[in-house]
C-alpha cells in the first residue's frame, strides 16, 4: 500500500500517524509478517563496508548488525542496510525421550516459545502532552534468547528452560548466498545518503563510527571501506571549482574577451584567447593580396 502526501504536508508526521494507526490493528493473521511503515525518500548509495575474517557466519552477521546499529545512531547517517545476506533461521532440536521425561509434547513447547516471543501493540494512553503508545515487545532474535525461555515453572520457582530440553542452533536459510572478501568469509553493509545529505558528509561520518567500532572487534576480523563515491564526488567538485575559477580569471584579466567571443564569429585571434592589436582611429585592416602565377616551360614572366 502506498500513501501519497499532498504538497506542503509534513511527511514525517504523516508517517508517524500512519504507523500509530497500523500498530493499533490486532486482527492480522497469526502467520502474517509484522507490517512495516516507512517513508520513501530519495536515496543513493555512498559506500560499502566489508566485515571479514576467519569467524563463523553467525559471528560476522552479528558484528554487521552491531555496526549497522552504530552507523544509524550517528546523526550524519540515515540509512545503512545489510546486503546479500541469508535470512536468519533458528532451529530447536528436542529429543522425544526428554519430552516424555517431563510429560511434555512438542506442540506445548512450541506454544510456550510463541507466547514468550511476541511483539504486539497494547493500545495507547492519552495524556496532556499527547498519546503514549503501549507495546509488549518480547521479540527474540538470537538462539541464546530462545534458549533461556522457561517452558515449565515449578511451585518452588525452579524453571525448566528450552536449553534444558534440547539444542538451540543459530543458522541461516538455505539460499546459497556466499560472500567473501580477500578470500575470507564476509558480510557487507551498504550505506546510503538520503535527502540533502552529501557523499562527503556521509563518508566522514561512517569513517568516524568505524574507528570506534574497530576497537571492539575480535582478533582476526577486519573492517574495510569499498566503492567510496565521496572520492568521485570530491574530484568532480574540484574540477567544477577549477573551471569556475579559470572562467573568472579570464573575465578579469581579459575584460573584453567575453564580448569578443560573442561577436567575433570565429576570428582567429579571438579563438586563441588573444585580443587583436588596436589600430589608429579611421584606419582599417589592410590586406595584401599576392597572386602566384604558375611557371611554364618556355615562357618568361
Amino acid at each position: 500500500m502506498v500513501v501519497e502526501a499532498l504538497e506542503g504536508a509534513d511527511v514525517q508526521k504523516l508517517t508517524q500517524d500512519i504507523k500509530t494507526e497500523v500498530d493499533r490493528i490486532t486482527s492480522f493473521p497469526e502467520e502474517a509478517e509484522d507490517p512495516v511503515v516507512s517513508e520513501v525518500s530519495r536515496q543513493r548509495q555512498v559506500l560499502s563496508v566489508m566485515i571479514s575474517g576467519d569467524q563463523p557466519d553467525t559471528t560476522l552477521r552479528e558484528l554487521a548488525e552491531q555496526l549497522r546499529e552504530e552507523l544509524i545512531s550517528n546523526e550524519g547517517i540515515t540509512q545503512a542496510e545489510l546486503a546479500e545476506v541469508s535470512d536468519l533461521q533458528i532451529s530447536i532440536e528436542i529429543p522425544q525421550r526428554r519430552l516424555r521425561a517431563h510429560n511434555l509434547t512438542l506442540g506445548e513447547v512450541a506454544e510456550r516459545i510463541g507466547e514468550a516471543s511476541v511483539d504486539l501493540p497494547g493500545g495507547a494512553i492519552k495524556a496532556e502532552s499527547g498519546e503514549v503508545l503501549v507495546r509488549m515487545k518480547e521479540r527474540r532474535d538470537y538462539g541464546r534468547d530462545f534458549a533461556r525461555i522457561p517452558v515449565v515453572t515449578g511451585n518452588d520457582g525452579t524453571q525448566l528452560r528450552v536449553e534444558d530440553l534440547g539444542r538451540v542452533i543459530d543458522g541461516f536459510a538455505d539460499d546459497d548466498i556466499i560472500t567473501t572478501y580477500n578470500g575470507k568469509p564476509a558480510v557487507r553493509v551498504d550505506v546510503y545518503r538520503v535527502g540533502d545529505q552529501t557523499p562527503i558528509s556521509v563518508s566522514e561520518a561512517v569513517k568516524a563510527s568505524i574507528e570506534t567500532f574497530k576497537t571492539r572487534l575480535p582478533s582476526g576480523v577486519s573492517v574495510d571501506i569499498l566503492n567510496d563515491m565521496s572520492e568521485v564526488y570530491a574530484q568532480r567538485m574540484d574540477l567544477l571549482l577549477g573551471n569556475g575559477y579559470l572562467g573568472l580569471a579570464l573575465v578579469f584579466v581579459f575584460p573584453g574577451a567575453q564580448a569578443g567571443l560573442l561577436g567575433g564569429h570565429g576570428h582567429p585571434d579571438l579563438v586563441h584567447g588573444q585580443l587583436p592589436d588596436p589600430l589608429p582611429p579611421g584606419r582599417e585592416h589592410q590586406h595584401d593580396h599576392h597572386v602566384r602565377l604558375p611557371h611554364r616551360a618556355g615562357h618568361r614572366g
